[in-house]
């Protein structure tokens, strides 16, 4: 943006956290610092090497599918789905009501484009934008978690993608 005869450049911060997160994710620890860039510098270099969205992807709706954040495999044995399951639930319903989880599995039928994601239906849509900043490039069982809003109606006929 011009301010003046200035161009003022504008970056969403980073924690240091979500920034070795998502280096450890792209096996970059110290590559921007090691490249002699400030901190900052270092950590959108990071990301930009991780090849991370700085935000949510899509517009706003009441659901997003949360890529990234389990495997197929980590599906398969049903105690393990199940603490999956309430783990998520817990953590979605730290920014307000969800109403429905989705964890597709091969088993029940769900194809290729499914597996691997986590669909959750929020309550409404500003619930569904704070767990979406939140969860956006957070680390998950050593994975950075990408957030990507889904159309309402695409979600009510189980289109899932």
């Amino acid at each position: 943006m011009k301010l003046g005869d200035r161009t003022l450049t504008v970056r969403r911060a980073l924690s240091q956290e979500s920034a070795k997160v998502i280096a450890n994710a792209a096996g970059t620890v110290n590559a921007g610092v090691e490249m002699g860039l400030d901190p900052s510098r270092a950590a959108m270099q990071t990301i930009s090497m991780a090849g991370v969205h700085l935000g949510p992807i899509g517009s706003p709706s009441r659901v997003l599918v949360l890529r990234n954040m389990v495997t197929p495999e980590e599906l398969e044995d049903e105690d393990e789905f199940r603490d999956i399951m309430d783990d998520i639930r817990s953590e979605c319903e730290r920014y307000g009501p969800v109403t429905t989880i989705i964890l597709p599995r091969v088993k029940e039928g769900y194809g290729d484009e499914a597996l691997g994601k986590v669909y959750v239906e929020f309550g409404d849509i500003s619930t569904s934008q704070a767990a979406a900043n939140e969860l956006h490039g957070r680390g998950f069982a050593n994975r950075v978690v990408s957030a990507q809003y889904m159309e309402e109606a695409q979600f009510g006929r189980r289109e899932l993608t």
